[in-house]
């Protein structure tokens, strides 16, 4: 059987890579969270696919913070609605026409 013994000072720096490389995916995540949400709302008054990018940045920053939580499930909520609405309106043009 083989037995590893470490160190106290083994064990405190692997302790401490450990919570350093945690530490360094949080700010990461933060970092390309923020960074993909801003240019999502550069796009609301640009060219491009902003109501895809900004749940993309919501949903990164989702897991750090409760606000960016609460934002996208608001943001989930008012897509399902306007979705089942359209479908109403399309059902019932539908309905119309015939």
């Amino acid at each position: 059987m083989l037995i590893i013994t470490l160190s106290w000072v083994e064990l405190f720096i692997c302790a401490s890579d450990f919570i350093l490389k945690r530490k360094l995916r949080k700010a990461g995540r933060i970092t390309l969270g923020t960074l993909i949400l801003i240019i999502g709302l550069i796009m609301l008054i640009t060219p491009g696919p902003a109501l895809v990018v900004i749940p993309t940045g919501l949903a990164i920053l989702s897991s750090d913070f409760a606000w960016a939580r609460l934002a996208l499930m608001k943001l989930k909520k008012k897509y399902r609605s306007v979705r089942q609405n359209k479908s109403i309106k399309k059902a019932s043009m539908g309905s119309f026409w015939v």
